[in-house]
């Protein structure tokens, strides 16, 4: 059975779920402003979403999009960064605020450059979208209603974090052939000029760290945390 869809960036399906992105987003960013709701409660209404959101995209992905167990499990960046964002609305813990913020860049680039070839329902894009928007969703909702700020400890949990995603990662990989973390095929094709693969493999990681240090610049006074 051959997939249905093929994906090109900025078609109109792209564009439409950005927009059903920015208008998500915009409606949970709003309600505390517009209602009487809790911020603490609702964050924790919403990180528990966000982790089922997690759970029937995975499930889905199994099913519909006959995807394997070994090449579903949350290892990629961005999915990773999801759990971390419904843990991060649950508990409050503002470690795990600092590696959602600085992990949400993936996020951002996978909503402007999504890594979607094809696929077999409609609904898969959708959902890949939304996945990726919450992470935004929660970083700004931490940084606008629950006043969390990133600190020089929390970069330093961050990238301490993503150095284990990669070790872990690789070793995977290596065992059930999967692309976690993008060490086994470019993480986008024009990348394919860096050779040899392990040159784009070191400058991918330096890349990652050097992206989570440009962002705690603006908050380098936050020490503690």
């Amino acid at each position: 059975m051959n997939p249905t869809y093929s994906f090109s960036y900025y078609n109109p399906e792209h564009i439409i779920n950005l927009i059903l992105c920015l208008v998500l987003g915009l409606i949970i960013l709003g309600i505390p402003k517009y209602t009487k709701i809790n911020v603490n409660k609702f964050g924790t209404i919403l990180g528990c979403l966000i982790l089922f959101l997690k759970i029937f995209e995975t499930v889905y992905r199994i099913k519909y999009e006959h995807f394997s167990l070994p090449e579903s499990l949350p290892l990629h960046f961005c999915n990773f960064t999801m759990i971390i964002c419904g843990l991060y609305l649950i508990t409050k813990n503002n470690i795990l605020f600092n590696i959602t913020y600085f992990f949400s860049f993936g996020a951002v680039m996978a909503l402007i450059l999504p890594g979607v070839n094809t696929y077999y329902h409609q609904l898969f894009f959708v959902l890949f979208m939304v996945s990726h928007a919450s992470v935004v969703i929660t970083m700004l909702y931490g940084f606008i209603w629950l006043k969390s700020k990133p600190t020089f400890s929390g970069m330093t949990v961050s990238i301490i974090t993503v150095l284990l995603l990669f070790l872990t990662s690789y070793l995977y990989n290596n065992k059930f052939g999967t692309n976690f973390m993008f060490l086994k095929v470019y993480i986008v094709p024009f990348l394919d000029f860096i050779k040899p693969f392990s040159l784009y493999i070191g400058i991918l990681i330096t890349a990652f760290i050097l992206i989570i240090i440009l962002l705690y610049i603006p908050f380098r006074k936050n020490k503690r945390g």
